[in-house]
């Protein structure tokens, strides 16, 4: 359930970007908006979140998914758009923004999602490990019986 909540943020940002830079911007009409919101938000969540993210951390997955971004807006506004456009400073601009909106979305997957797993990647061995579930009891004594070496009756003089 927290996956497919996390899906719906993530299309919802990669919609309202792509709406103000391709719709606003370039006029491009709402459908292949939201076409370009769909295929990228299944591409980038399954590379960046799931692969990626819990492996090497938040600035690799950032990083991974501006790349793929910039080319799968690029590839895909080839095949959506019309000729007269321009590919390349429309899919860096929303590949930027994006990326800025995807720190905070992967600051989220950390915290809700990959925090509560019982295991987790070593990063020395690069394999799964249980985290450890240590319990500590703490006590006083109330009256403890301390031994000064002393023997009864040195302790009655």
């Amino acid at each position: 359930m927290e996956h497919l909540k996390a899906i719906f943020i993530k299309f919802i940002l990669f919609t309202a970007v792509l709406s103000i830079v391709y719709g606003f911007i370039y006029g491009v009409s709402f459908v292949y908006v939201l076409a370009l919101s769909v295929w990228m938000t299944i591409l980038t969540y399954i590379i960046g979140d799931l692969l990626i993210l819990p492996r090497f951390g938040n600035l690799v997955a950032t990083v991974v998914d501006f790349a793929s971004l910039l080319i799968g807006f690029y590839l895909l506004g080839l095949f959506y758009l019309d000729p007269p456009f321009r590919y390349g400073v429309s899919s860096f601009l929303a590949s930027l923004l994006i990326g800025v909106g995807e720190i905070f979305l992967h600051s989220y997957l950390v915290r809700n999602i990959y925090d509560n797993r019982r295991e987790y990647r070593s990063k020395t061995t690069n394999e799964f490990r249980r985290k450890p579930a240590f319990q500590t009891e703490i006590a006083e004594e109330t009256y403890p019986e301390v031994n000064t070496g002393l023997k009864d009756k040195e302790k009655k003089e």
